[in-house]
Formats: C-alpha cells, structure tokens, sequence
C-alpha cells in the first residue's frame, strides 16, 4: 500500500494534479474537498488541454457558499494525482475566486474511484488495493 503524504495550508489538504487532453496537459494545486461531489478543474485548464475547445452544454448542479450554481461538465483523456490515473474522467469547470492557493479541487467521484482513505491525524492518504 502506497502512503502520500498531503500538503497542508492552513487547516485544509491539497495536492498536485495533472489533467490531459488533446493539445496539453494541465498541472496544479487541487483542494482535496470530501465535500466536493465533482472534481473541478478552472477554464485556463481546458485552454491548455484543447485548442480549439467549446464550451460543454452538459450541465451539473453544484452547492456553494452563495448557493447553487450550473457548471459545464467534459470528460477528459485522463486525470491523475496521487498516483491514480482514470482515463475518459469527468470533470467540473469552474473558475476559483482568484486569490486562492489552488487552482481546481479534487472531489469525491476521485477519492471514491480510487478507494481513498485520507488520515487526518498523520496527513497522509492511502489506497485500497483495486
């Protein structure tokens, strides 16, 4: 069993993430948010990741701190951080209040495919065997 060990700002964990599509691959910081149903990435990622892109007209639903709003959803050739890859991954966009020390947010439909069990006390991550 492989352990990380997560980055730690302040009282929240994050870590680097990478996403690739046609033209590029995106690296950054992503919020590890238990409370995130989507992993998120910002517009500057899909710019990098497609040339030519558009925006998704799929849609979901997502909870804020100001209330809901509707985000564009596209799958992506794949995503991977903390040593998991998931090819054809659905992925929110969205862009974070500027100011913030990451730049997307890795959300439940990861840790959950990826069978995660996050350590609070030792600020570490692990993954059940699949």
């Amino acid at each position: 069993m492989k352990i990380y060990r997560l980055e730690k700002y302040g009282r929240l964990f994050c870590t680097t993430g990478a996403v690739k599509g046609p033209t590029g691959i995106f690296i950054s910081k992503f919020l590890i948010d238990t409370g995130a149903s989507y992993t998120l990435i910002p517009y500057e990622a899909l710019e990098k990741i497609e040339k030519d892109y558009s925006i998704p007209k799929e849609r979901v639903k997502l909870a804020t701190a100001n209330g809901y709003i509707f985000v564009p959803i596209k799958k992506v050739e794949w995503f991977h951080s903390l040593g998991k890859s998931f090819e054809d991954f659905p992925v929110a966009i969205y862009n974070l209040p500027a100011g913030m020390f990451v730049k997307g947010i890795l959300g439940m439909d990861f840790l959950t495919r990826a069978k995660a069990t996050i350590d609070i006390a030792k600020e570490q991550i692990y993954f059940s065997e699949m």
